[in-house]
C-alpha cells in the first residue's frame, strides 16, 4: 500500500498509475465484484462464467482475468476485439462502484444505502453515488473527470445545497484537474517536485469552504484520495516572543500545515487509502484532512492569542507615545515662550539700543535694506535681523574695504551685542548668517572664500564695499583678452554670479567702471606668460574695538586737509597690492590661487 506521507514520489504514483480493469459485474443479479490482486490465475475460470464487463453499452461483455503479479497490477481483460472504453470513462466507473462498495462495507450495517446514479428529490440532479441515511441526510459524491468550469461547478453546487445535500467532490486523478506544478523562473530546478498547480475551480471550492480532493480508483489494494495542503506561519507583527513554543521572529516561527487558501496557486499533495476515510452525513474525512484541519486550529487559537498580546502592545505603546508627546509639547511650549521671552527682550535692547539710534541718524532715518532684508532663514538667533547685521555691518564692513574676517568672527561679535544664540544645534545661526552674507557677496559688497574640498564651508570674508560706497549698479566690462566663454553671459541673474568681482586688493580707482580698449589684432602670443605680480597680505579687521565710533566719520587730519582727500583714519587702506589676474583668461584671480597663476577650469 502507497504511504499516506507526502513525498516527491507520490503524486507520480497518484497521478500516472497503472491502467487496469478490476471491477465486474455478476452476470446472475448484477452485483459488482472486485478482483483482488494476485487472484487472477485462481478464480480465471470462475470469472469467465460468472463475471461481465460492468460498463454501460459495452459491445461485448465477455472477461476474462490477467495475471501480472507481483511486478503489476492483475486485472480483467475483454476478449480480442472488443472492449476499447475510454480512460475516463473506465476510471470514472471503477471509482463509482469503489465508492458504492466502501460505503456498504463500513456504513451498510448502520442501514445506510449508497445507490449509483439516483436522482435527488426535485429531479434536477442526479448525482454519482447517492448516500441515504436512515434518518433521511443524503451525501451525494460527485467524481468528475470531464471538464468543469467554475460557473458549471457553483450552479450544481447551490442545486444540491438548496435541496438539503451535502455534495462531496471527488476530482479525477487523470486529466486537467490534478496538474503538476513548475517552478517559478526564480526557483532553482526541482523545487515545485512533488507540488500540485491550483486552478480556478480548486480555489472556488476552497472559497466555498469544501475540501479540494481528488479519487484514483486503482491505488494499491483499493481506491485512493487525495488531497491539497499549504503551509503557513502564525500570526506576527514584530519579531521577539510572544510567550509560547512557536518561535520568536518571523524566520524561525513554527509552519502550520493547513488546507489551501482560495488565493494559493500552488499546494502540496497527499493521498490516503479510501478504506481509512470516514463518511458522516457533513461530508468525507480523509486521516490527512483531520490532521490539517486539527493544525488549523491550533493556528487559529495561536493567532487569536497573539493578536490579543499586539492589541495589548499597542494600547501601551499609543500611551506611552500620548505621554512623550505631552511632555514634548510641555517642553516645546516653555521654550516657545523663553524663545518669545528672549525676542521680546532682544527687540527691546535693539529700539533701545544707541546702535540704532546711529543707524537710524545716519541713513536718513531709515533702516537700511540690507540690514533689514528678509531672507527665510533667520532662526537660531533670538533678536531682530537688523540689530545683528547691524552690529556685523558696524565692526566688520562699514569702512574696512580691503580687510578680511572670519563666521567665527560674526558670532563673536553677535555674542559681545548681548544676542542669545541657539545652543543645541548651530545649523539655524549658521544658515542664518550665511544667508546674509551670501546676499551680500551676490550684491558685490563682500567677497566670500569658499574651502575648495568643502564648498559649503566659508574660510574667509573680504569686504569690498558698503553703504557710504556702494558697489555699481551695472557690472564693469570685462577685461581685454577675456575669452569669449567668459564674455557670453549676458543674464542679469548670471551677471550677478559669473562676472568678475574685484579683487579686495584692488585700488578705489580700479573699481570704477573701465573704458573698453582695442585689442592689437597683429600682437602675437607672448611665448612666455608674463610674471605674477607680488601679493601682499591683507589686513585682518581688529573687531569693534578697532573702530570706537561705530558708524562716525573721524574728522581729517590737517595733513589730510591739506592733501585734500578728508580719508582721516582710512588712510590706511591705500596701500593695497596690485590686483591678480588669470595668465590664460586676464580674469581677476582669488588669492587662494595665487601660487598657480590660473583659475581652476582654465
Amino acid at each position: 500500500m502507497p504511504s499516506a506521507r507526502h513525498d516527491l514520489q507520490l503524486l507520480a504514483a497518484f497521478q500516472d498509475g497503472e491502467r487496469c480493469l478490476v471491477w465486474a459485474r455478476h452476470k446472475a443479479d448484477g452485483t459488482l465484484y472486485r478482483l483482488a490482486d494476485g487472484d487472477a490465475k485462481r478464480v480465471r475460470s470462475w470469472a469467465k462464467e460468472h463475471l461481465e464487463c460492468f460498463m454501460p453499452e459495452c459491445s461485448d461483455p465477455r472477461l476474462t482475468t490477467v495475471a501480472r503479479h507481483p511486478r503489476r497490477r492483475d486485472g480483467f481483460s475483454h476478449h480480442a476485439g472488443s472492449g476499447g472504453h475510454s480512460a475516463e470513462g473506465e476510471a470514472h466507473q471503477q471509482a463509482k462502484a469503489a465508492l458504492r462498495a466502501w460505503v456498504h462495507d463500513t456504513l451498510g450495517d448502520q442501514g445506510v444505502t449508497a445507490v449509483a446514479e439516483q436522482a435527488s428529490a426535485d429531479r434536477t440532479r442526479v448525482a454519482d453515488v447517492m448516500v441515504t441515511w436512515p434518518n433521511g441526510r443524503q451525501v451525494a459524491l460527485e467524481v468528475q473527470y470531464a471538464a468543469l468550469s467554475v460557473e458549471q461547478w457553483r450552479t450544481r453546487h447551490a442545486s444540491y445545497q438548496e435541496q438539503g445535500i451535502t455534495a462531496v467532490w471527488l476530482l479525477g486523478h487523470q486529466g486537467k484537474h490534478l496538474r503538476r506544478a513548475r517552478a517559478y523562473s526564480w526557483e532553482p530546478a526541482g523545487a515545485a517536485d512533488g507540488l500540485i498547480a491550483l486552478s480556478d475551480l480548486h480555489a472556488a471550492m476552497a472559497q466555498a469552504g469544501l475540501p479540494v480532493l481528488w479519487i484514483n480508483p486503482v491505488w494499491g489494494e483499493g481506491a485512493g484520495i487525495g488531497t491539497a495542503s499549504t503551509t503557513t506561519s502564525p500570526h506576527r507583527v514584530r519579531d521577539g516572543s510572544y510567550g509560547d513554543e512557536h518561535g520568536d521572529s518571523f524566520t524561525t516561527d513554527t509552519a502550520f500545515e493547513v488546507p489551501p487558501a482560495p488565493r494559493q496557486e500552488r499546494a502540496a499533495f497527499h493521498a490516503d487509502p479510501l478504506t481509512t476515510c470516514t463518511l458522516t452525513p457533513d461530508g468525507l474525512s480523509t486521516p490527512t484532512l483531520q490532521r490539517l484541519h486539527h493544525s488549523e486550529r491550533l493556528l487559529t487559537s495561536l493567532n487569536a492569542a497573539r493578536q490579543a498580546i499586539d492589541q495589548a502592545r499597542a494600547a501601551a505603546e499609543a500611551e506611552a507615545r500620548r505621554a512623550h508627546e505631552a511632555r514634548a509639547q510641555v517642553r516645546a511650549d516653555e521654550r516657545a515662550r523663553w524663545v518669545q521671552q528672549q525676542r521680546e527682550r532682544q527687540q527691546q535692547a535693539w529700539d533701545a539700543s544707541a546702535l540704532k539710534q546711529r543707524v537710524l541718524a545716519r541713513y536718513g532715518g531709515t533702516i537700511p535694506s540690507l540690514l533689514s532684508v528678509r531672507l527665510g532663514s533667520e532662526g537660531g538667533i533670538y533678536a531682530p535681523p537688523e540689530h545683528w547685521r547691524a552690529a556685523i555691518y558696524a565692526a566688520f564692513i562699514w569702512r574696512k574695504a580691503g580687510r578680511w574676517f572670519t563666521i567665527a568672527d560674526a558670532y563673536s561679535c553677535i555674542a559681545a551685542e548681548g544676542i542669545a544664540l541657539e545652543r543645541s544645534s548651530p545649523r539655524p545661526r549658521s544658515r542664518a548668517v550665511t544667508s546674509w552674507l551670501e546676499h551680500l557677496h551676490l550684491h558685490r559688497y563682500v567677497q566670500l572664500h569658499r574651502d575648495l574640498a568643502d564648498s559649503r564651508r566659508i574660510l574667509r570674508v573680504t569686504v569690498l564695499k558698503d553703504l557710504d560706497s556702494p558697489p555699481p549698479s551695472k557690472a564693469p566690462t570685462p577685461p581685454t583678452g577675456a575669452t569669449t566663454r567668459a564674455a557670453a553671459q549676458p543674464t542679469a541673474r548670471g551677471a550677478a554670479r559669473c562676472d568678475p568681482v574685484p579683487h579686495p586688493t584692488q585700488r578705489p580707482e580700479q573699481l570704477t567702471e573701465q573704458p573698453p580698449q582695442r585689442t592689437q589684432p597683429a600682437a602675437p602670443p607672448l611665448a612666455v606668460p608674463p610674471p605674477l605680480p607680488t601679493r601682499a597680505p591683507l589686513q585682518k579687521v581688529a573687531g569693534p574695538e578697532a573702530e570706537p565710533a561705530l558708524l562716525t566719520r573721524a574728522q581729517p587730519s590737517t595733513a589730510d586737509e591739506a592733501a585734500g582727500t578728508g580719508t582721516g583714519t582710512a588712510t590706511t587702506h591705500d596701500t593695497r597690492p596690485p590686483r591678480l589676474r588669470c595668465r590664460r583668461c586676464e580674469r581677476p584671480l582669488d588669492p587662494l590661487l595665487a601660487e598657480y597663476g590660473l583659475h581652476i577650469l582654465c
